[in-house]
């Protein structure tokens, strides 16, 4: 999936651009990534939820 890397009330989340909210299970990242769009890849883990495998900056 891909959107903008932010820190929400439940941790870290991606904005999609069709504006859906997904939490990011993970403790490892790059924290220059917050704030721009970016690629993340990994296992859907319950409704809204994505335990992370990756994560990068998306190349425009």
């Amino acid at each position: 999936m891909s959107g903008i890397l932010s820190h929400g009330q439940r941790g870290l989340v991606i904005t999609t651009p069709e504006n859906e909210l997904w939490v990011l299970d993970t403790s490892d990242y790059d924290p220059e990534l917050i704030g721009k769009t970016v690629i993340a890849e990994g296992v859907i883990a319950g409704y809204d939820r994505l335990t992370l495998d990756w994560i990068g900056e998306a190349n425009h």
